[in-house]
């Protein structure tokens, strides 16, 4: 019995070994593999291109139906469609490393016929390039400071935990600067979720520093939820304010629950296209499904909703295992420009899976 189960190993394992170091996808037999690094390369340095050789090995003609790029970075295309049993093609990738600092790993996607789905990848250790000062630091005040940025995306955290984030500082002049920070503290009413700002004080001429904010939501479900705060810098002796604002996603901390029945929520049409709309078009609404597909009742802890748009769905509302609830979004078309139109409602449960869902509309407004 031992006997003939290797027997079996050998012949399965036999074509893969003889091809050596070549990779085989459906008929394709790649020379050099699906994979390939470049190495180090500086991000301002010419296009990065690797060609990915193959033979037809098969008795059938292979075509290339569809390659897909995921990143605007990448580029890649066949040297033909169709390949003769026998006949030898190439599928040719170019990455431009401009910025993508780093290393980095692409993919790209290629599907033919007969039926076959596969990935060529490569990666890279991309140089930095050394940064002007007014790109590195793009926001101006009139003090002669400069900052890299003037809002936080801080994403998510767990009640009870802390995050930090910061703002890089340059005093571009020959004195010192003196920093005043307002609207550092714990929000008025509840819930309480405190925030703190630390700076330096005063910056040297020349030098670098960096304005940190932390969030420190207590441990309570009472907190859980989507937040926006902003706090002001200014330079003593010169009239101009910069406002920094953030926003962060407050979700409940699911430890000690484990074994629990849980709920679990999906929500249809996560992501809709509504296509071109004529500019000053009337209010779209757009309905959504949300059910409970777990095991214990599901909690709307919060709904986030950007200006110009209002959701139905409400606060505090419970969907028992299997229930569904119908709500929609409105989206006032009218308040905003012609152009590329993409805004998204997050939804926050105390699903411990996902408890953060995102429900992306997209459209073209037209002039």
């Amino acid at each position: 019995m031992r006997e003939l189960f290797a027997l079996v190993l050998m012949i399965f394992f036999l074509p893969s070994l003889s091809c050596g170091g070549q990779e085989k996808v459906s008929y394709l037999v790649f020379e050099d593999g699906l994979s390939y690094d470049f190495g180090k390369a500086r991000e301002e340095g010419a296009e990065l291109v690797h060609s990915y050789r193959f033979t037809n090995t098969g008795k059938d003609t292979v075509t290339i139906t569809n390659i897909n790029v995921y990143c605007k970075c990448t580029r890649a295309a066949a040297s033909a469609r169709t390949f003769l049993p026998g006949e030898q093609g190439e599928i040719r990738v170019a990455f431009s490393p401009y910025g993508y600092p780093g290393k980095i790993s692409k993919s790209v996607r290629v599907t033919t016929k007969p039926k076959s789905d596969f990935l060529l990848t490569f990666t890279a250790d991309i140089i930095p390039r050394q940064k002007p000062v007014e790109e590195e630091y793009p926001v101006l005040l009139q003090s002669g400071l400069r900052l890299d940025r003037t809002d936080f995306k801080f994403g998510r955290i767990t009640a009870g935990q802390s995050k930090s984030m910061s703002v890089r500082c340059l005093n571009t002049t020959a004195v010192p600067l003196i920093l005043h920070i307002e609207g550092s503290g714990v929000r008025t009413g509840s819930p309480s979720c405190a925030f703190r700002v630390w700076h330096p004080g005063i910056i040297p001429p020349g030098e670098k520093a960096e304005i940190i904010m932390t969030y420190l939501p207590e441990h309570s479900l009472e907190n859980a939820g989507f937040y926006k705060d902003c706090f002001s810098v200014k330079v003593q002796g010169y009239p101009d304010i910069t406002v920094i604002s953030a926003e962060i996603a407050v979700t409940e901390n699911f430890e000690g629950k484990a074994g629990e029945p849980v709920p679990a929520v999906s929500i249809s049409n996560s992501y809709l296209n509504l296509d071109e709309i004529p500019a000053g078009s009337p209010d779209r609404t757009v309905s959504y499904t949300i059910r409970n597909i777990g095991k214990a009742p599901l909690v709307i802890r919060d709904v986030g909703c950007p200006e110009g748009l209002d959701c139905t769905l409400t606060k505090g509302l419970s969907l028992d295992p299997g229930q569904t609830n119908r709500f929609s979004v409105i989206v006032r078309f009218g308040n905003f420009p012609s152009g590329k139109f993409f805004q998204t409602v997050r939804i926050m449960t105390n699903d411990p899976a996902r408890p953060v869902k995102d429900l992306m509309i997209s459209a073209k407004i037209l002039e």
